[in-house]
């Protein structure tokens, strides 16, 4: 009798083992329940508080076990993280969310870490269009081609390196262009709105995740089909 032959297939991670196996600087689950920290499941130096009320365990996130949180978007919600030097990227970063934004009606940022110069990063969502930017310092722009103020959820992924911005929508390049560097400044970390507590995010926010390097398409593939609950496009679950 000839023994069956089966391909080995990599166990199926979870969602958290495949970002923290791939060595973030920080990834905030946003799925608390009640309280006002924001955990960092890498550190707890990037805790955060949540502020001015975010409603917490809102609906998860394309199917995701963790909740999310919701933002009204006119409150000045938002999640504080108090400066440390470890975000402060200038040249390589990676900044991605899970979102869900209903609309295109206003600007409304889900990250941010300039200081009163505008030196730093931000993520963002633009009104009318509905696309993301990807926005080193105050001018740096790169702008998606894709609008998601669609009430859809969505993976969300901005990455630099080499003074280049890359966007990526559910593992798919959207967006890249040649922008500046980011400056580092002093500054807290924003989610949920920026600094000036004036771009308001609207809808809901979960999985949010920083990395000191750009991660490659296909890393990033591969966490949206995990994620997501897809099958992953290699055949297997094993990290690219």
């Amino acid at each position: 009798m000839i023994a069956a032959q089966f391909q080995a297939v990599s166990p199926h991670p979870s969602y958290d083992e495949a970002v923290l196996d791939l060595g973030p600087v920080a990834h905030w689950q946003l799925g608390d329940l009640s309280g006002t920290t924001a955990k960092d499941f890498v550190t707890s130096v990037h805790d955060g508080t949540y502020t001015n009320s975010p409603t917490l365990g809102a609906a998860p996130l394309f199917g995701q076990k963790q909740a999310s949180n919701s933002y009204g978007g006119a409150s000045n919600q938002h999640v504080l993280v108090s400066d440390n030097a470890a975000l402060d990227f200038t040249t390589d970063m990676s900044l991605l969310g899970w979102l869900n934004c209903p609309d295109a009606a206003a600007i409304r940022a889900w990250m941010d870490k300039r200081n009163v110069d505008a030196l730093g990063y931000i993520i963002l969502t633009v009104n009318t269009s509905g696309v993301v930017r990807l926005q080193m310092n105050n001018t740096g722009q790169l702008n998606g081609a894709t609008n998601i103020g669609d009430a859809t959820d969505r993976f969300v992924c901005g990455t630099h390196t080499g003074g280049n911005s890359f966007i990526f929508l559910d593992g798919v390049q959207d967006a890249t262009g040649a922008t500046i560097d980011a400056g580092a400044g002093v500054s807290n970390l924003f989610l949920g709105n920026n600094g000036n507590l004036n771009l308001d995010f609207t809808g809901r926010l979960g999985y949010v995740t920083l990395y000191n390097y750009a991660i490659s398409l296909e890393q990033t593939d591969w966490l949206f089909r995990i994620g997501s609950g897809q099958d992953v496009s290699r055949g297997d679950y094993t990290k690219p």
